[in-house]
């Protein structure tokens, strides 16, 4: 929580009654038992329920939460990367946004569900990876007609590096679904390197 604390000072959008809602709320998220609902988080808080609701409902800059962390953590020393996946959703609900045919690697078909692209910080020198910017897909019927949804990933890196200036990490580790042309030049467009496997 010192970690926290420390590194939410470092977020510029974030006013003092974002910081200290925050902070409050990930401790209590830590040791709250059942579902993460507006209700039971009132049930073990001093905050009121609509209080909840009004702080969810304003934007918060958690890339640059993330991205604070990390530099705190991960020795500069340390050999670092990008990498970039996205994750198959199960769901069961019809009217859920997003819902639509996505990849299940897990069952080796497409299947319907929601689908998170994971921008991860690789610290390679600890073995270890550290989520920095997770964003949801949109299905394709919201999407433009000419775009396919390696535009997508692409447009999430690219806003990525370049708002919060992480040229340093010089490359980007992908799996082979990423391996295509688009992508390499959208990648090397940003003065970074690919690292991954040719589609087989």
């Amino acid at each position: 929580m010192r970690l926290l604390y420390s590194v939410l000072t470092k977020v510029p959008k974030a006013n003092t009654s974002q910081r200290k809602f925050l902070g409050h709320l990930i401790g209590l998220l830590l040791m709250l038992p059942g579902h993460a609902t507006f209700r039971n988080l009132r049930r073990y808080s001093s905050y009121h329920e609509k209080t909840f609701a009004r702080q969810f409902a304003k934007p918060f800059d958690f890339v640059a939460l993330n991205k604070a962390a990390l530099l705190a953590v991960v020795p500069a020393e340390h050999a670092q990367a990008l990498a970039l996946d996205a994750s198959f959703v199960a769901n069961s609900g019809k009217h859920t946004y997003g819902l639509d045919r996505f990849w299940n690697s897990c069952h080796g078909r497409a299947e319907r569900g929601l689908e998170v692209s994971v921008l991860g910080w690789v610290d390679i020198t600890a073995n270890s990876a550290y989520g920095l910017s997770v964003e949801q897909t949109p299905p394709s019927l919201e999407a433009n007609p000419e775009s396919t949804r390696i535009d997508v990933y692409l447009a999430q890196l690219r806003r990525v590096v370049t708002q919060y200036h992480l040229y340093g990490l010089h490359y980007v580790r992908t799996d082979g679904a990423y391996s295509k042309v688009k992508f390499v030049d959208g990648v090397c467009g940003l003065n970074l390197h690919q690292i991954g496997k040719l589609r087989g």
